[in-house]
């Protein structure tokens, strides 16, 4: 639990810093990272970034579903009659909720949500009336030999970075949700609440019940849907035990999509190696290059853009993300090769591949730019071309706000394409400031004053 606890705090911090861009900008991840890699170069993290969608995709492939149906496939084909059903199944149920806008899927998962965890509750309750209490699972502590080959340390860092590898996907890419943000800090409240809160309580939930039914069953399933299948299989066929594992994986569908085998939690975890040094470059660049001035205009140019850089790609940004994970790639392919006997030294740095990529990456692209600064940098638009900003965020940001802000504030938004309601409050916004007198504008590159 500790490393639940601490790995969530560390997901919250990170999340937060990576959405501001968003939050600020109203720009997703696909622009975000042009300023950074050039209009071209953008395309390296985006193809990187989906690159793990690809993975998902082909483990959803290989879950487990249909135990009673008949192989009907070759031995040499790595699937199973009853995996290539439940395939073809979800895809066919997933594939018209990629027609629906992402702004519209605030109810749906708000209900699947509470869906999820009444079925999450009602699974623990019923748990431990039928055990009538926890199993040891719950009380043992994990014991380290004094032969082990590494330290409580060793292994907690080792923790740490799998709890982290495991939504680092997701933090890279967080502006594509903080872009629809219509208070900063209702988005930071609302992350960490989800993000630590919720997620150690349901990870407490899962701990109870695991222990609750190593009582019941004798064993220890971590797996919710290995766990719905011995109930329904002790429930010899009655109808109150196939209705009960019949809601409650209803329930679990939409957030347990599949199981996987333990090679590929460790690929999928061990993802932040690359993304890790990513977000660095992301963090620095925007941050403390830039000092959060962007050119919204020059995102969406070629040539005269600023962020043009050489062919439209910032050729010095490529080997400072390669910087960051070159270090730790030896002791992943070790790692995803399940080999044992390579040098510790390989280990210990895989074990802390997020912090020791996130750092090298961000240490060396910052070093660089003091020494040869980037063209643009602190460079920001003088005028709101599109109406992206409120009237209050741009005297915020120090930019002359369009005269059409006012009214677009509660219907879409021309360079945005999204709908976004008004600000709630001057307070809540951080925008407690003067209006800017209006004054000439001129349409040139603007430039702080």
């Amino acid at each position: 639990m500790a490393i639940i606890i601490v790995s969530r705090a560390i997901l919250c911090l990170f999340s937060c810093i990576i959405a501001w861009c968003g939050l600020t900008r109203h720009i997703g991840f696909t622009v975000q990272n042009r300023f950074t890699w050039g209009l071209r170069g953008a395309y390296i993290p985006l193809i990187q970034r989906s690159l793990l969608n690809f993975i998902c995709v082909c483990i959803t492939a290989i879950w487990p579903l249909f135990q009673s149906v008949p192989n009907t496939l070759a031995s040499n084909v790595p699937t199973t009659t009853q995996q290539m059903v439940g395939f073809t199944i979800f895809w066919l149920l997933s594939f018209p909720f990629l027609f629906i806008r992402p702004e519209r899927f605030k109810k749906p998962f708000f209900f699947s949500s509470l869906g999820c965890g009444i079925a999450m509750l009602c699974m623990m309750i019923w748990s431990l009336s039928v055990a009538r209490g926890v199993g040891p699972v719950f009380y043992q502590g994990q014991k380290i030999s004094s032969t082990s080959r590494w330290s409580i340390s060793w292994l907690i860092m080792a923790g740490l970075n799998q709890a982290i590898g495991q939504k680092a996907a997701g933090m890279a890419n967080e502006s594509d949700f903080s872009r629809y943000a219509n208070s900063r800090w209702a988005f930071v409240l609302g992350t960490c609440s989800v993000q630590w809160l919720v997620g150690i309580l349901v990870s407490l939930g899962g701990l109870v019940t695991t222990a609750a039914c190593e009582i019941i069953y004798g064993k220890i399933y971590w797996n919710s849907p290995d766990l719905m299948m011995i109930m329904m299989d002790n429930g010899h066929g009655l109808l109150a035990a196939r209705a009960g594992v019949f809601f409650l994986a209803l329930a679990f569908t939409f957030a347990i999509l599949f199981q996987k085998p333990a090679t590929f939690v460790t690929v999928l975890s061990s993802f932040s190696v690359f993304l890790a040094p990513l977000m660095g470059v992301m963090v620095c660049d925007y941050f403390f290059i830039r000092h959060r001035k962007i050119r919204l205009r020059h995102l969406y140019r070629t040539e005269s853009s600023d962020y043009w850089f050489i062919n439209g790609f910032n050729w010095r940004v490529i080997p400072y993300w390669i910087a960051g994970w070159a270090p730790t790639i030896g002791g992943f392919s070790v790692s995803a090769g399940g080999k044992t006997d390579a040098l510790d030294a390989l280990f210990q740095l895989y074990y802390t591949a997020f912090f020791t990529g996130f750092s090298i990456s961000f240490a060396t692209f910052y070093v660089v730019n003091l020494i040869s600064p980037i063209k643009g940098a602190g460079d920001f638009d003088e005028y709101d071309d599109w109406a992206t900003f409120s009237p209050k965020e741009a005297a915020k940001l120090g930019i002359v706000p369009n005269d059409n802000a006012e009214g677009l504030a509660s219907t879409r938004l021309g360079a945005s394409g999204y709908k976004r309601r008004a600000p709630r409050s001057d307070k809540e916004q951080g925008l407690d400031v003067e209006m800017p007198i209006p004054v000439e504008v001129s349409m040139g590159p603007g430039k702080q004053q």
